[in-house]
């Protein structure tokens, strides 16, 4: 996911947790008010909010919201399942999911032109607004079950695609009716068509 967003402008990474992947970025922030204050100043910006669950909520929801707001963003995040999972306490012992802040951007993101890049291992237990509503779909090799669910939201024929793939080869489902199967050759970091 990270090599497809490297030439997005105005963007906001959500890292959920700690891995091997560098995002590129102008600015590295901890809390979501930095994003605010310096605005459009860098174009760039991977939130990796310190604490537990609950500031990580706090963080993500004030992004998602901003991002909202604002428009023109392209949110990636880097979980799914576990940010849609994180929930901030509200009045009256209700809580706040931010599976509702990013359904907002799934369904409604468009008409301000964000765009939402969602990382995610399963294609089940998440919202099917994250597939549904994606132009492109990537997605590895996967079991027949999650295989099954996936087609449910794309095309009957990915059922079969993403069951037979190899290492670094993904099938590429752009709407409304388009499959490919593609490689990425990780000496040249370029996407290389094998199947069309």
């Amino acid at each position: 996911m990270e090599w497809l967003s490297r030439n997005r402008r105005y963007k906001i990474v959500l890292r959920s947790k700690p891995d091997e992947v560098e995002w590129r970025q102008q600015k590295r922030v901890s809390h979501a008010r930095e994003i605010v204050q310096y605005g459009i100043r860098y174009d760039s910006y991977e939130l990796y909010p310190s604490g537990g669950k609950e500031e990580r909520a706090r963080e993500f929801h004030y992004a998602l919201e901003y991002a909202y707001e604002t428009g023109g963003w392209t949110v990636i995040i880097d979980e799914l399942f576990y940010v849609n999972r994180l929930s901030l306490p509200l009045k009256n012992r209700r809580t706040l999911k931010l599976e509702q802040d990013c359904e907002d951007l799934f369904t409604q993101g468009r008409s301000k032109h964000i765009t939402v890049m969602a990382g995610l291992q399963r294609p089940v237990a998440v919202t099917r607004f994250a597939i549904s509503q994606s132009k492109h779909v990537l997605a590895g090799v996967m079991e027949s079950r999650d295989a099954k669910e996936l087609s449910y939201a794309t095309s009957r024929q990915m059922e079969s695609a993403v069951q037979n793939l190899e290492d670094y080869e993904f099938a590429w489902f752009s709407r409304p009716h388009s499959i490919k199967i593609v490689k990425l050759n990780m000496s040249t970091q370029q996407l290389e068509v094998l199947e069309q």
